[in-house]
């Protein structure tokens, strides 16, 4: 049983909070509108663990700067198109380069200054809340930039295979089985490469897998249409588990987060590895900030509060290690749909915003002490 725990416990606290959350809301959550919501309202959520699993490759590394450096990638985006009346393609890529500079900037800093990482993204933390909010009240006077245009908007928000509320669309359950089946794919490919055989565990897994992408495509047929966000999110996410699995990089990131020394004996650049991993942290928070953007329709003082503390949760609640090594993106996102059902489940229930705070600094807790003391050989 303990070695089942060791391997499965962010799936069995997965399990176990969702079934508690469908008692206690009567089934509420199992509303196909809050189903959708869960992956509407909480897509931010999805892309910064991605990325901060893959930063957290490293040993200690972390980026508590992402939330307020999506506020400055929402209050440029309104600058540039609001303001400056620039087109979107030549926005978008100036935002991006404003990501990749902050990823630059900070890896140099903690890779090659060796500034400790708190310190480096505490100070991004600090500083894109003040540039972002001051470039906002320099360009409006009610808190918010608005003019985004038009074709931002569709880009980063809104549905695809749009269809009425009160009927089914097809193409929503039709998109969402394929990705499964991709998914499986893959999976299957990837034990192949390896050499390991497709047990009990990996088919149960699989069709569970099936069986939710089923439920999650049927949630957005009857409520208007897939959210681009969760094509977003699912594109990233397609992308670094095959950077990380099957790329000399991705191999090189692993062998840093196991062993730095013995990573460095190998020939591996350890500062340019851990630089990298910034980078692609700041990539993933401009991506958010552009989905932020685009779902408010405004640069907004308040975009992104709190969203590296999300971050943070959903990664601890899904196992992610902050003893860096071998991450596994697939716990990084069940701990941010894991999230994405707290915040949902204790709105539905009528809990206090204070009081959902403190429930939450419980789960964790509980979450990441259970998931230490399975896994405390590794440790000592």
């Amino acid at each position: 049983m303990k070695k089942f725990l060791k391997l499965y416990s962010t799936e069995v606290v997965f399990a176990f909070v969702s079934l508690l959350f469908i008692i206690l809301t009567g089934t509420e959550i199992l509303r196909p509108m809050n189903i959708t919501a869960i992956f509407l309202q909480n897509s931010y959520i999805f892309i910064l663990a991605t990325g901060m699993a893959i930063c957290m490759t490293s040993k200690e590394n972390i980026d508590i700067s992402i939330g307020s450096f999506v506020c400055f990638i929402c209050a440029m985006g309104g600058v540039f198109m609001a303001v400056t009346k620039l087109s979107t393609p030549v926005s978008i890529i100036l935002l991006f380069i404003l990501g990749i500079l902050w990823g630059l900037l900070s890896g140099y800093l903690i890779a090659y200054l060796k500034i400790p990482a708190w310190v480096t993204t505490l100070s991004g933390y600090l500083a894109f809340r003040g540039l972002g909010v001051a470039l906002i009240n320099t360009f409006s006077s009610t808190g918010s930039i608005v003019g985004i245009n038009e074709s931002f908007l569709k880009l980063f928000s809104g549905k695809i295979f749009a269809s009425n509320i009160d009927s089914f669309g097809p193409g929503s359950l039709m998109f969402c089985l394929i990705l499964a089946i991709l998914g499986i794919l893959y999976k299957f490919y990837s034990l192949r490469k390896e050499g390991s055989r497709i047990n009990r565990s990996v088919m149960i897994g699989c069709i569970l897998a099936f069986i939710v992408m089923s439920l999650i495509g049927v949630s957005f047929g009857l409520t208007g249409g897939v959210p681009v966000s969760f094509v977003w999110m699912f594109i990233v996410v397609a992308i670094t588990a095959i950077w990380i699995e099957r790329s000399a990089e991705g191999r090189r990131l692993i062998m840093l987060g196991a062993n730095p020394e013995n990573a460095r004996i190998a020939g591996v650049n350890v500062r340019k590895a851990m630089l990298m991993t910034y980078v692609f942290m700041a990539v993933c928070a401009t991506l958010t900030g552009c989905i932020v953007l685009a779902r408010f329709h405004a640069s907004s003082s308040y975009a992104g509060v709190n969203f590296e503390m999300d971050t943070i949760a959903a990664c601890a609640v899904g196992g992610v290690s902050l003893y860096g090594g071998k991450q596994k993106i697939f716990k990084a996102i069940l701990g941010a749909a894991l999230i994405g059902i707290i915040n949902l489940g204790l709105s539905l229930i009528g809990v206090d915003m204070n009081w959902q705070w403190i429930i939450k600094g419980i789960i964790i807790v509980i979450s990441v002490s259970f998931d230490m003391y399975l896994k405390k050989d590794r440790y000592e």
